[in-house]
């Protein structure tokens, strides 16, 4: 059941996020392509955070 839920979902193994902090407040930005992240990043001004995010949803791999 599980694997067919992923595959009818849009499943992204990766994504690149930006955090971007300010004096009262924080902002979150997602992107598909490290590319399109790191345009954007230098764009960006502030004190700002750029993270890849790695999902590892395997069950099989791992012992329970």
């Amino acid at each position: 059941m599980e694997k067919q839920i992923l595959k009818t979902f849009y499943w992204r193994p990766f994504m690149w996020v930006i955090t971007v902090h300010s004096k009262n407040n924080f902002k979150i930005y997602e992107f598909d392509s490290e590319k399109e992240a790191k345009d954007a990043f230098r764009r960006m001004q502030g004190c700002k955070f750029l993270t890849e995010v790695i999902y590892f949803n395997d069950h099989e791999l791992v012992k329970i």
